[in-house]
C-alpha cells in the first residue's frame, strides 16, 4: 500500500447573469487569504515549520493515505515470528521459514523444526534460530546460505549487516559460550563464559564488536554483567556491572553505543563501555520500545489506556527529548532515524524530530507492525499489510 497526499476538493458552477459578481468576490477572498498568510509570517515566525504553512494555506487537506495491494496470508501459528525483509516478509513457524514478496509470491520455503521460533535481521541477511533448540540457519539476500543442527541448546543469536553471526548456546563445562560465524558458516571468534550463566549476546554493525550479557551470584547477591569485546583480541575492552537486578538484554546501537535492558530499566553505555545514562521504568513499567540508529523510542506501561498512550524519544544517554499522545497502542517499530507507531486503527510514521511522515488508516485489525525500506508492515494472525512511502 502507499500513502498518498489527497485534497478535499469543491465546485460550483456560476450562472452567467452573475459571473461578474463571482469574479469579484473571488478576487477578494485571494487577497484576504494572502493577507492572513502574510499576518501569520509575521505573528508566528519563529515556529512557522512547512508543515504549518501547509495547513495554514490548505486547511482541507487530509493526513496521508493509503491506497490498497495485494495482502500476503500465511499459516495462523501463535508461535509464528515476523520480520521485514527485501520488500516483502519472512514467516519463522514451528515448521520452517516462508519468504514471501512484497506481492504475495513465495520466494523461499525452508522445512525445519523451531519448537520456540526467532528471527534477527541486518541488512541483507536474515538468521532464524530455535530458543532452547539446535536448529539454525542463515539467508543471505533470500538464498541459504548455512542450515545446521547446533551442537548444544542455543540461548540467543544476532546477525550483522555484513553477515557474521553471533549465537550463545549452552557449553560443557561452562556457562555458555559465543561463536561468531562467518557468511559461510565457518567459525570466526568464540567467546567461553566460565562465570556468567549468558543471557544474550549482539554483534555491532560495522566495527566488528561483540557484547555478552550474563549474570552470576555473589555474597547471596544476582550480579549482572555486559561485556564488551573485539573480534581480533581475546581479552574483553569493557565490563558493565549492576547488582541486584537482572540483566534481560543487549543491543547495539547504530554509533556503535550499546544498550542494556534490565528488569528494571533502560541503560546507555558509549562505544568503549562507558556509563552515559538511563531511563528508570521500575515504576511505570514498559509497555513498548524499539531502537533506531541513535535513539530509542519507549511507552511506559502506565501511560496505556485504550483512548491515549505517552510515546517518548530517549536520547543516547536515556534523557527524555520529546514526546507524543497517541490513541489506542498496539505496537511500536523503528529502523534507522523513523519510527512507526501502530493504533487500533492507523500506522503512523515520524522521523526522529517527530515530524510525521506518512499516516494510514488500516484496512485490517492487527496485533504487530513491522518497518521495513520505504516501508511499513501491519501483521495479524494469517496475514500482513504493506504499506509503502516516501
Amino acid at each position: 500500500m502507499r500513502f498518498m497526499r489527497e485534497r478535499k476538493s469543491s465546485s460550483e458552477t456560476a450562472k452567467p447573469s452573475v459571473q461578474g459578481v463571482l469574479k469579484t468576490v473571488l478576487r477578494v477572498l485571494v487577497i484576504v487569504a494572502a493577507l492572513l498568510v502574510a499576518l501569520l509570517i509575521v505573528l508566528k515566525y519563529d515556529s512557522l515549520t512547512p508543515e504549518a504553512l501547509r495547513d495554514a494555506v490548505a486547511p482541507q487537506q487530509q493526513p496521508l493515505q493509503s491506497g490498497y495491494s495485494e495482502r500476503l496470508t500465511f499459516a495462523a501459528n501463535s508461535n509464528n515470528t515476523y520480520a521485514a525483509y527485501m520488500g516483502g516478509l519472512a514467516v519463522l513457524s514451528p515448521s520452517g521459514i516462508e519468504l514471501q514478496s512484497g506481492t504475495g509470491e513465495q520466494l523461499l520455503a525452508i522445512s525445519k523444526n523451531f519448537a520456540s521460533p526467532a528471527l534477527e535481521q541486518a541488512g541483507g541477511y536474515l538468521a532464524a534460530y530455535d530458543i532452547g533448540g539446535t536448529a539454525f540457519l542463515l539467508l543471505g539476500n533470500g538464498v541459504e546460505l548455512y542450515n545446521i543442527s547446533y551442537a548444544s541448546s542455543i540461548i540467543s543469536a544476532d546477525v550483522s549487516p555484513t553477515g557474521l553471526c553471533a549465537v550463545a548456546a549452552e557449553e560443557s563445562g561452562m556457562r555458555g559460550a559465543v561463536t561468531v560465524f562467518t557468511p559461510e558458516g565457518t567459525n570466526r571468534y568464540k567467546y567461553f563464559s566460565s562465570e556468567r550463566f549468558i543471557v544474550d549476546c549482539a554483534l555491532s554493525d560495522e566495527s566488528e564488536k561483540l557484547a555478552v550479557a550474563g549474570v552470576r551470584q555473589e555474597d547471596a547477591k544476582i550480579i549482572s554483567s555486559v561485556i564488551l569485546m573485539s573480534l581480533s583480541s581475546e581479552t574483553p575492552f569493557a565490563t558493565w556491572e549492576t547488582s541486584g537486578e537482572l540483566v534481560v538484554g543487549v543491543e547495539f546501537l547504530g554509533n556503535d553505543g550499546v544498550l542494556v535492558m534490565t528488569e528494571q530499566r533502560l541503560v546507555f553505555l558509549d562505544e568503549e563501555g562507558t556509563y552515559l545514562g538511563e531511563y528508570d521504568y521500575r515504576d511505570s513499567g514498559l509497555a513498548a520500545f524499539a531502537e533506531g540508529d541513535d535513539f530509542v523510542v519507549v511507552c511506559p506501561n502506565s501511560s496505556v489506556s485504550a483512548e491515549s498512550s505517552h510515546v517518548s524519544i530517549l536520547s543516547q544517554n536515556g534523557a527524555v527529548e520529546q514526546e507524543l499522545l497517541v490513541g489506542g497502542l498496539v505496537g511500536i517499530c523503528a529502523q534507522g532515524d523513523e519510527f512507526s507507531i501502530l493504533t487500533n486503527d492507523a500506522v503512523l510514521v515520524y522521523n526522529r524530530q517527530l515530524e510525521r511522515i506518512a499516516q494510514s488508516a488500516l484496512v485490517s485489525d492487527c496485533r504487530s507492525v513491522l518497518m521495513g525500506d520505504g516501508a511499513v508492515i501491519t501483521v495479524a494472525s494469517d496475514a500482513a499489510d504493506i504499506y509503502t512511502y516516501g
